[in-house]
């Protein structure tokens, strides 16, 4: 197995060998290899909006017999035949590795609900393992913690023939055959094991054992499939998963099954083609930077936001109020759904943030690198929710960004005279675990920024 290890935005260039020639060496790779990346790269679906996206830039140079492969904005696993690539959080020096997949790890805590705790965070072995495997030593481990308490279970109505009687005999049936009076037709309920949810589990520990490279999770992930022998085997779809209903009694299972949905999601045959042997866990870190920004500003409201006196109300994901940026003026439709990340509503005043997990320009001295298109959906927001205040949040790690800009509005109507856009980031280089307060300190100051006259 040949192993290439890259950071987010870093780029490796790798000559061309014929497949029946590759051998494996440093900066090579096979042809049928790369074409079989390339078409995982095309077919490749992110499982939130269902849109295709490219998680690599790929450039080939056919004279040369080169390719230049580009990691973008999603971490993971992919791996193809005989090629793996591990795709890691951008960190500047290596000493910094362990600390930057810790800190994934608790940012997906945080988003995901990953049921693990920082003291589990701390003690996990992190020196050759991918994220993949991190994360399938967090899946294995707690769902097999769950099942020695036993199999979550769904009543079910079973109607059997019977030697005695249990529920509600049914006397329609049951008159019908006197002859055979000893054995009763009874409609009852039952729990059993063999629900959707557990399928899921047990499909999504399967999947991994066939990728996973580490001993340790392969052992728990086969005494997962041992213990949960009473439910199917039999493959799940994504439609199945996104149908399981989360109530009181199954809700522990629910950050579970969101693991179980990437590992399925990741093998579908939609961009895998069916070959078991192309498979990509991806991490799509644009939506994690963002889901981890709102739960924190939810889950420590009274923290961040402790000098606000007046009725304090967050919304994630436009859930404040349904705006559109344009209105077809022949059927009257309304058309681009305005959806900004975060919205903050203190009293009657609102104030908008919108995270970007995106390099930044850094030679770019007076516009800082912010792209134009985000600056114009930051000015339809202000216009359309009438915020006092618009923030793009960039991440320090990625962005690299230095200092902290605040920008009014030019030769615009006077609505907009004095709305004012800031750009700020927040450092995801920190220890997440040990120096969480830090991070909630620089929250804290950037709310005081945003809200503050």
């Amino acid at each position: 197995m040949v192993h290439i290890e890259l950071k987010e935005y870093d780029e490796i260039e790798l000559e061309i060998i014929q497949e029946n020639l590759w051998d494996g060496r440093k900066d090579t790779i096979g042809d049928r290899t790369l074409d079989l990346i390339i078409e995982l790269n095309e077919k490749f679906v992110d499982v939130d909006t269902g849109v295709k996206k490219r998680f690599l830039d790929i450039v080939v140079y056919p004279g040369k017999n080169k390719v230049k492969i580009k990691a973008k904005n999603w971490v993971g696993f992919v791996t193809v035949n005989n090629l793996t690539i591990n795709i890691l959080p951008k960190f500047n020096k290596e000493e910094e590795k362990e600390r930057v997949i810790r800190n994934l790890v608790k940012m997906l805590q945080v988003a995901w609900e990953i049921p693990i705790r920082d003291v589990e965070i701390s003690s996990l072995k992190l020196e050759k393992d991918s994220i993949f495997e991190v994360l399938i030593t967090i899946y294995s481990a707690k769902l097999l913690d769950m099942l020695k308490e036993g199999m979550y279970r769904e009543y079910v109505r079973i109607s059997d023939d019977l030697k005695y009687v249990k529920g509600q005999i049914d006397f329609s049936k049951y008159s019908r055959r006197w002859e055979r009076r000893h054995i009763i037709p009874v409609n009852y309920n039952d729990r059993n094991p063999d629900n959707i949810l557990n399928r899921t589990l047990k499909y999504a520990a399967h999947i991994a054992s066939f990728y996973t490279a580490n001993s340790d999770n392969f052992a728990r992930l086969k005494m997962i499939e041992n213990l949960m022998d009473s439910v199917s085997s039999s493959p799940v779809a994504l439609s199945e998963v996104d149908r399981i209903a989360f109530t009181r009694l199954n809700d522990i299972y629910k950050p579970l099954v969101n693991m179980a949905r990437l590992l399925i999601a990741s093998a579908s045959p939609a961009f895998t083609g069916g070959n078991r042997h192309v498979y990509a866990f991806l991490i799509p870190m644009e939506k994690v930077f963002e889901i981890f920004i709102a739960k924190i500003l939810v889950q420590y409201k009274e923290r961040i936001f402790k000098d606000t006196n007046e009725e304090l109300k967050i919304y994630v994901q436009g859930a404040d109020k349904t705006k559109y940026l344009l209105r077809d003026v022949d059927t009257n439709h309304k058309v681009f759904k305005l959806i900004p990340d975060i919205t903050i509503k203190i009293g009657d005043k609102r104030y908008i943030i919108d995270t970007k997990y995106k390099l930044l320009n850094t030679e770019d001295e007076k516009r800082y690198g912010v792209s134009p298109d985000d600056v114009y959906q930051m000015m339809a927001y202000a216009i359309s929710y009438d915020a006092e205040k618009i923030m793009l949040l960039y991440p320090k790690n990625v962005a690299d960004f230095e200092g902290e800009k605040t920008w009014g509005f030019e030769s615009v109507e006077k609505k907009m005279a004095n709305k004012k856009l800031l750009v700020r980031d927040i450092d995801l280089r920190i220890d997440l675990i040990n120096d969480f307060d830090t991070l909630l300190n620089k929250l804290k100051s950037h709310i005081n920024s945003l809200t503050g006259e």
